[in-house]
C-alpha cells in the first residue's frame, strides 16, 4: 500500500515547496449533496449572482465535521486541551 503523504498520483498540483502551516484534526466528517430545484433555490440567491448549473440541475453541498486541534504549525495546544471549531447548519425555509 502506498504512502499518502509521499504519493503524487493523485495530485493535479505539485507539492507546497514550503512547510505546512497549521494543524488540525478532522471528525465525524459527511459529505453529502445532492439535486435542489432552481426555483427553490434562486429566491435565497442575491440577484447579482447566477446560479451554477449541471446538465440544467443544480446542486447543493453540504459538509458538517468537526475539528480539534486547530493552532498554527509548532504552536502548543491551548490550556486545557486541544481546540474546538464547530459549525451550526440551519435549515432555510
Amino acid at each position: 500500500m502506498r504512502n499518502p503523504q509521499t504519493s503524487l498520483i493523485h495530485r493535479p498540483w505539485p507539492l507546497p515547496s514550503g512547510p505546512w502551516v497549521m494543524a488540525q484534526n478532522w471528525h465525524d466528517v459527511l459529505f453529502a449533496r445532492g439535486p435542489v430545484p432552481v426555483e427553490s433555490l434562486q429566491p435565497l440567491i442575491p440577484a447579482r449572482l447566477e446560479l451554477d448549473l449541471h446538465e440544467g440541475q443544480t446542486w447543493l453541498g453540504v459538509v458538517p465535521s468537526g475539528m480539534t486541534g486547530v493552532r498554527p504549525r509548532l504552536a502548543a495546544l491551548p490550556p486545557g486541551g486541544p481546540g474546538k471549531v464547530r459549525a451550526k447548519l440551519s435549515e432555510i425555509r
